[in-house]
């Protein structure tokens, strides 16, 4: 009996290991989170019948939309890319990466200090939570995530007092713990003051040593380095970089060779913006009444230089060796967005005017 058992067992065992281990099919490769948003405009004889769209992207599929009019920011992300906000009057709009779901909150004062300053005036300031300057220049603060009551600084922001008016803070940029004050809405014609803010209110004030207009700004995406703009009526175009640890600047013309100051305004920066990898983009158009003399420059070695897009064009490298190309024809209205993905050129829209993309810390 025993070896009967012992047989069969033998037995059975030869025919598991004649059919072999199952093969398991090779595991599909993950699909890169191609993310990234963009606003429509599409002007009609007046602000009241003209339209305007924030739209989330993900590859070529869009994931969320709502109509935002043509009176509001430009898009932006948090800095853990979860959502995609702006602001419209005294509302925060945000749409969520992962599901589409677009959430509205209040933001009382914002819509006029946006107005005023022509800025972000909401930015991001950490994860998922978006940071504005109060009525009473106290810093405010609510999680997209967690939608509540927002938090309110302990500190007031600071003013600055010059010899024309006593100018109000308002917010450029935002990154991982702090944000980026300045001064765009004063009738002084010097270059006011910046300041990082945490969220607390405390305020440590930069030394860029910029002597043009502080009107726009761009944090990298590590957050040691802020962008900082703005185009004066007679000056170069300019962008200065500013170590956020040490708070001092360097200056770099966008046009104007190293070293020399153009005697009339050359042009002016029309958007500024980090790419994934690090770098520092701008999009610089020479003149106010020429569209197509436009470029998009790079900065490299502390010298901005030609990126390598096509005249009139913005590249935006995404994941997974995408990239989404907003092209400007010298139309009004008729701006392209392509997306070059997978071996193909995909037209996404038209009458597009922005693009962003998450740059979270590398």
């Amino acid at each position: 009996m025993k070896a009967s058992i012992v047989g069969a067992v033998v037995a059975v065992a030869a025919v598991v290991v004649g059919c072999g281990p199952e093969v398991a099919a090779p595991a599909a490769k993950p699909v890169p989170q191609r993310i990234f948003a963009y606003r429509t405009v599409h002007f009609g004889q007046s602000v009241v019948d003209s339209t305007g769209d924030m739209v989330l992207m993900n590859g070529t599929r869009q994931v969320g939309r709502t109509q935002i009019g043509v009176i509001a920011t430009d898009p932006a992300f948090t800095t853990d890319g979860r959502y995609v906000f702006d602001l419209v009057g005294d509302t925060i709009t945000a749409i969520a990466a992962a599901t589409g779901k677009i959430t509205q909150v209040p933001c009382d004062g914002c819509g006029d200090r946006s107005l005023k300053c022509l800025c972000q005036a909401v930015v991001p300031i950490g994860a998922a939570t978006v940071a504005w300057v109060g009525k009473d220049e106290h810093l405010m603060s609510l999680d997209l995530a967690a939608p509540g009551p927002p938090k309110k600084s302990a500190k007031a922001l600071p003013t600055w007092k010059n010899t024309w008016d006593t100018a109000k803070p308002h917010l450029l940029a935002g990154t991982d713990g702090a944000v980026l004050a300045a001064f765009p809405d004063t009738l002084s014609f010097d270059t006011g003051p910046a300041y990082l803010v945490t969220p607390d209110g405390t305020a440590r004030k930069l030394a860029p040593g910029r002597t043009d207009a502080i009107r726009d700004a761009a944090f990298s995406p590590d957050g040691k380095t802020v962008a900082l703009s703005g185009d004066d009526d007679e000056t170069c175009a300019t962008v200065t970089t500013v170590d956020v640890k040490s708070g001092k600047g360097r200056t770099a013309p966008v046009h104007t060779p190293p070293g020399k100051r153009c005697k009339v305004r050359d042009g002016y920066v029309g958007d500024m913006w980090w790419a994934a990898d690090g770098s520092l983009n701008v999009y610089y158009q020479a003149k106010d009444n020429d569209l197509l003399d436009a470029d998009q420059y790079r900065l490299t070695g502390g010298r901005w230089a030609l990126a390598g897009a096509a005249r009139v064009s913005q590249t935006y490298p995404l994941p997974g060796g995408a990239t989404a190309i907003l092209d400007h024809p010298g139309v009004r209205d008729q701006n392209f967005l392509f997306l070059d993905v997978d071996g193909k050129h995909v037209r996404v829209e038209d009458g597009v005017n922005r693009v962003v993309v998450p740059v979270t810390a590398r």
